[in-house]
C-alpha cells in the first residue's frame, strides 16, 4: 500500500504543469523550465538548478550560479545577464525576444548581498 502511494506521488509530480521558462539572453532559446523551485535543463530534462530567494543554485553542488533582478538572471561571477523569464509566466516555448541592459555598479552591489 505504501509503495502505491509513493508511485502516485511521483506520477503527480511528473505531471505538475510547467510554471515558468528560462531563456538564454544571447539567443532567446529555452534553456530550462521550472517545476516548483527546481529548474530542469530543457536539452536533457535533468535537474539543473533550484531557486533560493532570488538566487539560482546548482542542483549538484549548491553553488550560486546567478541572481535574479526582476525577470533577469545575472551570472554570479561576471554580473552579466545570462537568462530571463518571459514576462508572461504561462507563455509557450516560442516567445518574444527582449532587450537586456547590464546592471550598473549600484545594482551589482545591492544584488551581491
Amino acid at each position: 500500500m505504501a509503495r502505491m502511494a509513493l508511485d502516485v506521488g511521483v506520477e503527480q509530480q511528473q505531471q505538475e504543469p510547467v510554471q515558468r521558462w528560462l531563456r538564454r539572453v544571447d539567443d532567446d532559446s529555452v534553456f530550462a523550465y521550472a517545476r516548483g523551485h527546481i529548474l530542469i535543463r530543457f536539452s536533457d530534462h535533468t535537474p539543473w538548478a533550484h531557486l533560493d530567494n532570488d538566487q539560482l543554485r546548482s542542483a549538484r553542488s549548491g553553488n550560486r550560479l546567478a541572481y535574479r533582478v526582476g525577470n533577469i538572471y545575472y551570472d554570479a561571477t561576471t554580473n552579466q545577464p545570462s537568462y530571463y523569464e518571459p514576462s508572461d509566466a504561462h507563455s509557450d516555448v516560442i516567445g518574444t525576444p527582449i532587450t537586456v541592459l547590464p546592471l550598473d555598479e549600484t545594482d551589482r552591489q545591492s544584488c551581491a548581498r
